[in-house]
Protein backbone atom coordinates (compact mmCIF):
# COMPACT_ATOMS: atom_id res chain seq x y z
CA UNK A 1 0.00 0.00 0.00
CA UNK A 2 2.78 2.01 0.83
CA UNK A 3 4.55 1.58 -2.47
CA UNK A 4 1.31 2.22 -4.38
CA UNK A 5 0.88 5.78 -2.52
CA UNK A 6 4.21 6.73 -2.97
CA UNK A 7 3.80 6.00 -6.74
CA UNK A 8 0.56 8.01 -7.18
CA UNK A 9 2.78 10.69 -5.59
CA UNK A 10 5.15 10.18 -7.75
CA UNK A 11 2.93 10.40 -10.50
CA UNK A 12 1.38 13.56 -9.35
CA UNK A 13 4.53 15.04 -8.73
CA UNK A 14 5.15 14.87 -12.24
CA UNK A 15 2.31 16.59 -13.53
CA UNK A 16 2.54 20.04 -14.50
CA UNK A 17 0.47 23.01 -12.70
CA UNK A 18 -2.43 23.21 -15.32
CA UNK A 19 -2.43 19.31 -14.75
CA UNK A 20 -2.57 19.37 -11.09
CA UNK A 21 -4.88 21.92 -10.87
CA UNK A 22 -7.59 20.23 -12.77
CA UNK A 23 -7.05 16.76 -10.94
CA UNK A 24 -7.51 18.73 -7.09
CA UNK A 25 -10.48 20.32 -9.04
CA UNK A 26 -12.15 16.94 -9.84
CA UNK A 27 -11.41 15.77 -6.87
CA UNK A 28 -12.95 18.54 -5.04
CA UNK A 29 -15.98 17.88 -7.07
CA UNK A 30 -15.79 14.16 -6.38
CA UNK A 31 -16.23 15.05 -2.74
CA UNK A 32 -18.69 17.19 -2.77
CA UNK A 33 -21.03 14.97 -4.72
CA UNK A 34 -20.32 11.58 -2.11
CA UNK A 35 -21.13 14.73 0.67
CA UNK A 36 -24.61 15.65 -0.99
CA UNK A 37 -25.36 12.02 -1.65
CA UNK A 38 -24.74 10.89 1.86
CA UNK A 39 -25.04 13.97 3.93
CA UNK A 40 -27.46 16.70 2.20
CA UNK A 41 -29.89 14.63 0.74
CA UNK A 42 -31.20 12.73 3.78
CA UNK A 43 -31.38 15.65 5.35
CA UNK A 44 -33.15 18.11 3.17
CA UNK A 45 -35.73 14.88 2.69
CA UNK A 46 -36.28 15.04 5.96
CA UNK A 47 -36.88 18.63 6.22
CA UNK A 48 -39.02 18.48 3.44
CA UNK A 49 -41.01 15.59 5.37
CA UNK A 50 -40.95 17.49 8.26
CA UNK A 51 -42.54 20.55 6.84
CA UNK A 52 -44.99 18.81 4.97
CA UNK A 53 -46.81 17.44 8.15
CA UNK A 54 -46.41 20.96 9.49
CA UNK A 55 -48.21 22.22 7.07
CA UNK A 56 -51.00 19.23 7.08
CA UNK A 57 -50.85 20.08 11.19
CA UNK A 58 -51.65 23.82 10.24
CA UNK A 59 -54.76 22.98 7.89
CA UNK A 60 -56.13 20.35 10.23
CA UNK A 61 -55.93 22.93 13.27
CA UNK A 62 -57.46 25.33 10.62
CA UNK A 63 -60.42 22.99 9.49
CA UNK A 64 -61.15 22.76 13.59
CA UNK A 65 -61.02 26.46 14.52
CA UNK A 66 -63.60 26.89 11.51
CA UNK A 67 -66.07 24.39 13.10
CA UNK A 68 -65.60 25.84 16.11
CA UNK A 69 -66.76 28.95 15.22
CA UNK A 70 -69.77 27.09 12.74
CA UNK A 71 -70.61 25.64 15.84
CA UNK A 72 -70.52 28.57 18.40
CA UNK A 73 -72.40 30.38 16.13
CA UNK A 74 -75.42 28.02 15.43
CA UNK A 75 -75.91 27.67 19.20
CA UNK A 76 -76.03 31.47 19.49
CA UNK A 77 -78.28 31.49 16.62
CA UNK A 78 -80.51 28.39 17.43
CA UNK A 79 -83.37 29.18 19.13
CA UNK A 80 -83.30 24.56 20.29
CA UNK A 81 -80.00 25.05 21.91
CA UNK A 82 -80.93 25.16 25.21
CA UNK A 83 -83.38 22.60 24.50
CA UNK A 84 -80.63 20.38 23.31
CA UNK A 85 -78.29 20.97 26.25
CA UNK A 86 -81.13 19.74 28.43
CA UNK A 87 -81.72 16.77 26.66
CA UNK A 88 -78.07 15.66 26.44
CA UNK A 89 -78.16 16.57 30.32
CA UNK A 90 -81.57 13.89 30.73
CA UNK A 91 -80.09 11.42 28.69
CA UNK A 92 -76.68 11.44 30.46
CA UNK A 93 -78.67 11.27 34.01
CA UNK A 94 -81.05 8.33 32.16
CA UNK A 95 -77.53 6.39 31.69
CA UNK A 96 -76.08 7.00 35.02
CA UNK A 97 -79.74 5.64 35.96
CA UNK A 98 -79.42 2.75 34.07
CA UNK A 99 -75.77 1.76 35.32
CA UNK A 100 -77.67 2.39 38.79
CA UNK A 101 -80.61 0.12 38.78
CA UNK A 102 -77.97 -3.11 37.08
CA UNK A 103 -75.84 -2.49 40.09
CA UNK A 104 -78.88 -2.95 42.56
CA UNK A 105 -79.22 -6.21 41.04
CA UNK A 106 -76.32 -8.19 39.90
CA UNK A 107 -75.96 -10.84 41.70
CA UNK A 108 -80.07 -11.22 42.93
CA UNK A 109 -81.93 -14.61 41.43
CA UNK A 110 -84.09 -13.63 39.00
CA UNK A 111 -87.79 -13.68 40.15
CA UNK A 112 -88.60 -16.80 37.43
CA UNK A 113 -86.14 -18.53 38.67
CA UNK A 114 -86.37 -18.26 42.77
CA UNK A 115 -89.27 -20.41 43.08
CA UNK A 116 -87.21 -23.36 41.69
CA UNK A 117 -83.82 -22.51 42.92
CA UNK A 118 -85.67 -22.78 46.22
CA UNK A 119 -87.82 -26.33 46.11
CA UNK A 120 -84.25 -27.63 44.23
CA UNK A 121 -82.62 -26.96 47.40
CA UNK A 122 -84.97 -28.27 49.31
CA UNK A 123 -85.43 -31.66 47.56
CA UNK A 124 -81.45 -31.91 48.10
CA UNK A 125 -82.08 -32.06 51.57
CA UNK A 126 -83.60 -34.88 53.40
CA UNK A 127 -86.24 -35.42 55.91
CA UNK A 128 -87.98 -32.23 54.60
CA UNK A 129 -91.40 -31.89 52.97
CA UNK A 130 -92.67 -29.31 51.08
CA UNK A 131 -96.00 -27.92 52.07
CA UNK A 132 -96.75 -25.00 49.82
CA UNK A 133 -95.40 -22.01 47.50
CA UNK A 134 -97.02 -19.13 46.49
CA UNK A 135 -96.24 -15.51 45.57
CA UNK A 136 -97.14 -12.28 46.72
CA UNK A 137 -98.10 -9.72 43.94
CA UNK A 138 -94.73 -7.73 42.99
CA UNK A 139 -94.48 -4.14 44.25
CA UNK A 140 -92.54 -0.92 43.00
CA UNK A 141 -89.90 -0.42 45.08
CA UNK A 142 -90.29 3.43 46.07
CA UNK A 143 -93.80 2.61 46.93
CA UNK A 144 -92.81 0.13 49.91
CA UNK A 145 -91.68 2.14 53.26
CA UNK A 146 -90.38 -1.36 54.64
CA UNK A 147 -88.06 -2.08 51.31
CA UNK A 148 -86.72 1.32 51.41
CA UNK A 149 -85.69 0.97 54.54
CA UNK A 150 -84.40 -2.52 54.54
CA UNK A 151 -82.38 -2.32 51.76
CA UNK A 152 -80.98 2.03 51.15
CA UNK A 153 -78.17 1.10 49.22
CA UNK A 154 -80.48 -1.00 46.47
CA UNK A 155 -83.02 1.74 46.72
CA UNK A 156 -80.83 4.83 45.31
CA UNK A 157 -82.00 6.22 41.88
CA UNK A 158 -84.52 2.93 42.25
CA UNK A 159 -87.68 4.41 40.17
CA UNK A 160 -87.91 1.01 37.64
CA UNK A 161 -87.26 -1.82 40.48
CA UNK A 162 -89.51 -3.97 41.15
CA UNK A 163 -89.71 -6.53 44.87
CA UNK A 164 -90.82 -9.67 44.32
CA UNK A 165 -91.80 -11.98 47.24
CA UNK A 166 -92.09 -15.83 47.67
CA UNK A 167 -93.40 -17.56 50.74
CA UNK A 168 -92.53 -21.17 51.08
CA UNK A 169 -93.79 -23.78 53.72
CA UNK A 170 -92.40 -27.10 54.62
CA UNK A 171 -91.82 -29.27 57.45
CA UNK A 172 -89.01 -31.16 58.87
CA UNK A 173 -86.60 -32.37 62.27
CA UNK A 174 -84.87 -29.40 63.06
CA UNK A 175 -81.18 -30.17 62.07
CA UNK A 176 -82.76 -30.74 58.84
CA UNK A 177 -84.19 -27.01 59.14
CA UNK A 178 -80.30 -25.40 59.77
CA UNK A 179 -79.55 -27.59 57.21
CA UNK A 180 -81.31 -26.16 54.97
CA UNK A 181 -80.88 -22.67 55.89
CA UNK A 182 -77.19 -23.07 55.24
CA UNK A 183 -77.85 -24.24 51.91
CA UNK A 184 -79.71 -21.24 50.91
CA UNK A 185 -77.53 -18.75 52.55
CA UNK A 186 -73.74 -20.66 50.65
CA UNK A 187 -75.85 -20.13 47.19
CA UNK A 188 -74.34 -18.62 44.42
CA UNK A 189 -77.74 -16.21 44.06
CA UNK A 190 -78.30 -13.67 46.31
CA UNK A 191 -81.73 -12.73 48.12
CA UNK A 192 -83.27 -10.73 50.53
CA UNK A 193 -85.04 -12.50 53.94
CA UNK A 194 -87.99 -10.78 54.94
CA UNK A 195 -88.90 -13.32 57.50
CA UNK A 196 -88.85 -16.94 59.15
CA UNK A 197 -91.42 -18.61 61.27
CA UNK A 198 -90.83 -22.37 63.35
CA UNK A 199 -93.72 -23.64 64.77
CA UNK A 200 -93.27 -27.30 66.32
CA UNK A 201 -96.41 -29.32 65.21
CA UNK A 202 -95.29 -32.38 66.67
CA UNK A 203 -91.98 -32.84 68.23
CA UNK A 204 -89.56 -33.45 66.87
CA UNK A 205 -90.94 -32.37 63.22
CA UNK A 206 -91.20 -28.41 62.96
CA UNK A 207 -93.27 -26.37 60.48
CA UNK A 208 -91.01 -23.50 58.70
CA UNK A 209 -92.49 -21.14 57.05
CA UNK A 210 -89.67 -18.28 54.88
CA UNK A 211 -90.53 -15.28 53.20
CA UNK A 212 -87.72 -14.06 50.69
CA UNK A 213 -88.06 -11.85 48.00
CA UNK A 214 -85.31 -10.67 44.80
CA UNK A 215 -85.39 -7.17 42.91
CA UNK A 216 -86.12 -6.68 39.44
CA UNK A 217 -86.24 -4.01 36.40
CA UNK A 218 -89.44 -5.61 34.96
CA UNK A 219 -92.92 -6.20 36.81
CA UNK A 220 -94.05 -9.79 36.20
CA UNK A 221 -94.86 -12.87 38.44
CA UNK A 222 -92.63 -15.45 40.37
CA UNK A 223 -93.29 -18.77 38.45
CA UNK A 224 -94.50 -21.53 41.02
Amino acid sequence: MRQYIKQLLGRVDGLSLRERVILFAGILVVLFVLWDAIFMSPVSLREKNTQQQIDALHTQINTLNDAIRQLTASRITDPNAELRVKLAAMQASNAKLELQLNGATAGLVPPEQMAGLLRQVLAHQHGLRLISVKNLPPQPLLSNAHSAAAEPAATEGAGGLYRHSLEIVFEGDYPEVVAYLQALEHLRWRFYWDGLDLEVQHYPVNRVTIRVHTLSLHEGYIGV
